[in-house]
């Protein structure tokens, strides 16, 4: 697992499970076996890191003692994309738990890994990721400077899909303080790329 692919299962944690808990269970006993088996340093990281994930729905504790062996082993051999998976994992379960220093702390870690990777698309993620938790904290004027962060990060490398998702995250902002000219301006640049995108549908459900 890389580290686009985990900070976009991050992205998405609102979307329903496309797996059932049959389907789970046997992801875990069938993760469980790999880390039995010889594996290099990385392969044991990113074993662990899928394992988080497998479990995070029903027992997250087991999530979050698998990131924190996920961390230690990336700290130790210098594994910078398993520790920013590793750091983003523990930001979200810190998040669910309503710890929220800890999941800033997190995320800031894993913010400073994709900006020394030069790595702007999970940049702009996990910038997103941090103006939802100032948003749910209603520290409006953090959260909308921090999805301005991300859309100007997305703008630039042409991430059109990030660009609305951007769009509309700031709109939901502004119609929540009332100001229901800039989020309908919003919402507008949002759908409009969601037609160029053939997701208009999807969108409208979305909103």
């Amino acid at each position: 697992m890389n580290i686009k692919t985990s900070f976009l299962i991050l992205f998405l944690l609102t979307c329903e499970s496309s797996y059932s808990q049959g389907d789970s269970l046997r992801q875990i006993d069938s993760l469980s076996q790999v880390l039995k088996k010889p594996l290099t340093d990385t392969q044991k990281v990113e074993t662990l890191i899928a394992l988080a994930e497998a479990y995070y729905t029903n027992a997250p504790s087991k999530a979050m003692a698998f990131c924190f062996e996920a961390k230690n082993l990336s700290e130790k051999i210098n594994f910078q994309d398993g520790l920013a998976n590793s750091y983003g994992w523990l930001a979200f379960l810190y998040e669910q738990e309503g710890k929220i220093p800890q999941a800033l702390e997190y995320n800031y870690k894993a913010l400073a890994i994709s900006r020394k990777a030069k790595n702007k698309k999970d940049e702009g993620t996990i910038l997103n990721n941090i103006a939802a938790i100032y948003k749910n904290q209603g520290k409006i004027i953090e959260a909308l400077e921090f999805h301005q962060r991300s859309l100007k990060l997305k703008k630039e490398i042409g991430d059109k899909g990030g660009i609305s998702s951007s769009y509309n995250n700031i709109g939901l902002i502004y119609a929540g303080q009332g100001r229901i000219a800039d989020a309908l301006e919003y919402y507008s640049r949002s759908l409009k790329i969601e037609e160029d995108l053939n997701n208009a549908d999807e969108f409208r459900l979305r909103s």
